[in-house]
C-alpha cells in the first residue's frame, strides 16, 4: 500500500494534487471499493505533507462521494452507485444554459419515457401501482397551484421509473424531469387548464394500461401525452418571445 504513495509533490496546490493521486489510484484499481485507507497521520507522514492538507484532501473526495468515514472504524473508498454517476451529470447540465438544451433534452425523454411507461405495464407490482395512483390523485388535489401541479406532474413520472425497477431508469427520469421542470412551470403558468386537461386524460389512460399489463398501449398513450405536452411548452416558449 505504501508504494501507492510514493509520488513528488509540487509545494502548491497539494491538497487538490491528494485529490487527483487518490481518485488515479481509484480508478487503476490500486485501491478499490471497500478499502479502508491510511489514518490521516500515516498519509500525511507517507506524502510529506501536514495533516490538514490531508483533512483537506479528504473532505473533497468525501464530499464527491468517492470516500467515506466510519465512525470509529476510519475512511474507506466508498463503492459508487449509479445515483452518484448521473448526479454529477445533473450537475454539469445545470451549468449550462438549460435553454439551448431544450431539444436535446426532449430527444431523451421522449425516447424514455415512452419505454418507461411500457417497462412498467410489464413489471409494476401492487404497491407500484398505488404509488403511481397517489401521485396521479395529488395532481387531481392541486389543480389549482401551478407550482404544486407541476411537481405533482413529475412526481407521477418518477412513480413510472420506479415501477421499472430497473435503478437507472428510476434515477434518469427524475434527472430528465428535473432538468425540464421550468420548462414544465412556465408552460402551467401560461396555460394551466390544458396543462391539467392533458394530465387527466392521459396519465389515468396510462394508469389503466398499467393495470392491465398492456405495455404497447402504455407506450402509445405516453407518446400522445409527451406530444401534447411538448406543445404547450412550445407554445409558452414562443408567448414569452412574443
Amino acid at each position: 500500500m505504501e508504494d501507492a504513495f510514493d509520488f513528488d509533490l509540487r509545494r502548491d496546490l497539494l491538497s487538490g494534487q491528494i485529490v487527483e493521486r487518490l481518485q488515479k489510484l481509484i480508478a487503476s484499481e490500486s485501491l478499490c471499493p471497500g478499502d479502508r485507507l491510511p489514518s490521516e497521520r500515516q498519509l500525511a507522514e507517507q506524502l510529506g505533507v501536514s495533516r490538514s492538507v490531508i483533512r483537506e484532501a479528504m473532505g473533497v473526495l468525501k464530499a464527491r462521494g468517492i470516500l467515506e468515514a466510519r465512525p470509529g472504524n476510519g475512511t474507506y473508498i466508498r463503492k459508487p452507485t449509479v445515483g452518484d454517476g448521473l448526479a454529477f451529470l445533473g450537475s454539469l447540465l445545470s451549468l449550462q444554459q438549460l435553454s439551448d438544451r431544450y431539444e436535446d433534452l426532449k430527444e431523451v425523454r421522449r425516447t424514455m419515457v415512452v419505454e418507461i411507461a411500457g417497462l412498467a405495464a410489464e413489471r409494476a407490482e401492487p404497491e407500484d401501482i398505488a404509488d403511481i395512483e397517489v401521485a396521479l390523485a395529488k395532481i387531481e388535489r392541486h389543480a389549482q397551484d401551478v407550482n404544486q401541479l407541476t411537481r405533482d406532474e413529475l412526481a407521477f413520472h418518477s412513480a413510472l421509473g420506479a415501477a421499472t425497477h430497473n435503478e437507472v431508469y428510476e434515477v434518469l427520469v427524475l434527472l430528465i424531469t428535473n432538468l425540464l421542470f421550468e420548462f414544465h412551470l412556465t408552460a402551467c403558468r401560461c396555460n394551466p387548464r390544458d396543462v391539467l386537461e392533458s394530465a387527466l386524460h392521459h396519465h389515468p389512460l396510462i394508469l389503466e394500461c398499467i393495470k392491465a399489463k398492456d405495455p404497447v398501449g402504455a407506450r402509445r398513450i405516453m407518446k400522445r401525452h409527451l406530444r401534447s405536452a411538448e406543445l404547450l411548452i412550445e407554445a409558452a416558449q414562443n408567448k414569452g418571445e412574443a
